[in-house]
């Protein structure tokens, strides 16, 4: 039994980061001949780490056949902190991306 439940401490540390987080969102469709739509996300953690999370992406159509979208994604945290806390895995983790592709 204790091997069990050193293996659950080990699995609980390797996502603790993704443990009681707090998620708010809006997306917005602009209704119009170009599809638009705007995306906006707010990942917070609840437990007190000082990590906060944001995205936005943007999604169009150019013409008929092509569609473009931007995805920006920023980072909030302290410090890289260590393995327990797994916040290594997103600490300076941002990007931008910007992807056309073509649609039928």
């Amino acid at each position: 039994m204790k091997i069990l439940n050193g293996f659950a401490s080990f699995l609980i540390r390797r996502v603790y980061i993704y443990l009681r987080d707090l998620m708010l969102g809006v997306r917005h469709f602009f209704n119009d001949f170009d599809n638009k739509q705007v995306f906006l996300r707010l990942i917070a953690d609840v437990d007190g780490n000082n990590v906060v999370i944001t995205d936005k992406e943007y999604n169009q159509r150019t013409s008929e056949n092509w569609k473009i979208k931007m995805n920006f994604r920023y980072n909030f945290t302290e410090d890289k902190g260590d393995a327990k806390t797994g916040r290594e895995a997103i600490y300076e983790n941002n990007f931008v991306a910007l992807s056309l592709s073509r649609v039928f």
